[in-house]
């Protein structure tokens, strides 16, 4: 089994971290901060960040596709996947199974002979019984899912075959995974049962759409319905129905949910949000409501921390205390 890396070796990760967390980080670190918990993690870059910076991370999400990142990636401290299960992985006797459980997975986003690959993998790690290593593999498959669709929309000058590619993103994923010598959690479960329950020196909340996971796109669907084993999972239906992250039909909807939320993280002393443009209320409005849970707000642009190519970017980090 491969060596994880210790917090002190994290300058040899092979990825650079967002510019958005590391001010993010930044802003909240001046209150030492010990634990960070963010109710709905969504796509993980700031978990991610805040655990290299030796913060014990708590998260959940309703997403199967983003709890079984932030299990592999943020709980998992120690476990790496196993050069005899990456060369399981890669191997196959005889010709591929037929894609039973994925027969239409991604329309022409995907070919046949990939989808037959996606079986084949999901037989073997059905066969896997420890949840960090399954997770871990599921996080290298899931990263050449989104290779196999970036590569058909923008063209690819490397052609990998997929025993390749995923031998490639399992040695990336094992060299991401950090011990931060924290008991990092992850869970999926209802956040505002869980946020009562959690103690935590910050709430971090980047608020999602008013559509919630139905906001996302055809990628997300393709990774939730593959985690799933079944080739088409609507994402509307990844929270119940009047969570958070739901799919809501108005503002006011919305921002019940929301405050239902805040209400359950009182105990909380410190609040942060992400603000973006995607986010439904007012700044206004969200003032208001912040300022009706008792909370002092201020502001921290973070215009210079948004990527050109990122529409989800936060503009701004808005800050409450009791």
């Amino acid at each position: 089994m491969s060596s994880p890396f210790s917090r002190r070796e994290r300058d040899k990760l092979s990825y650079s971290t967002e510019l958005s967390p590391s001010i993010i980080f930044r802003e909240l670190e001046r209150y030492h901060i010990e634990t960070l918990y963010d109710p709905l993690a969504g796509t993980t870059v700031s978990e991610g960040y805040f655990k290299l910076q030796n913060v014990r991370v708590i998260a959940n999400d309703h997403s199967l596709n983003m709890y079984v990142k932030g299990k592999a990636l943020w709980e998992n401290n120690h476990l790496s996947i196993p050069d005899d299960l990456g060369e399981n992985l890669t191997k196959v006797n005889g010709p591929l199974p037929e894609a039973d459980h994925y027969r239409t997975l991604g329309g022409n986003q995907l070919s046949d002979e990939e989808r037959k690959w996606l079986e084949h993998w999901r037989r073997i790690i059905n066969g896997i019984r420890d949840e960090y290593i399954r997770a871990m593999v599921e996080t290298a498959i899931c990263l050449v899912i989104d290779y196999w669709i970036t590569s058909k929309r923008f063209g690819s000058s490397f052609d990998w075959d997929p025993p390749g590619l995923l031998q490639f993103y399992i040695k990336h994923v094992n060299m991401n995974l950090l011990d931060n010598e924290e008991s990092n959690e992850m869970w999926r479960t209802d956040p505002v049962e869980l946020t009562e329950k959690v103690i935590a020196d910050v709430l971090f909340i980047n608020p999602p759409h008013l559509k919630g996971y139905a906001s996302f796109g055809e990628r997300e669907h393709i990774l939730e319905s593959w985690l799933r084993g079944m080739s088409d999972f609507p994402l509307g239906k990844i929270a119940p129905k009047g969570t958070f992250g739901s799919v809501f039909n108005d503002v006011a909807d919305y921002m019940k949910a929301l405050s239902e939320l805040l209400d359950a993280a009182s105990h909380i002393p410190l609040w942060a949000f992400a603000r973006s443009n995607r986010q439904p209320f007012t700044k206004l409005e969200f003032e208001e409501l912040l300022k009706g849970k008792g909370r002092r707000s201020r502001e921290i642009d973070l215009k210079i921390a948004r990527h050109f190519f990122s529409r989800r970017a936060p503009d701004t980090l808005i800050i409450a205390t009791a």
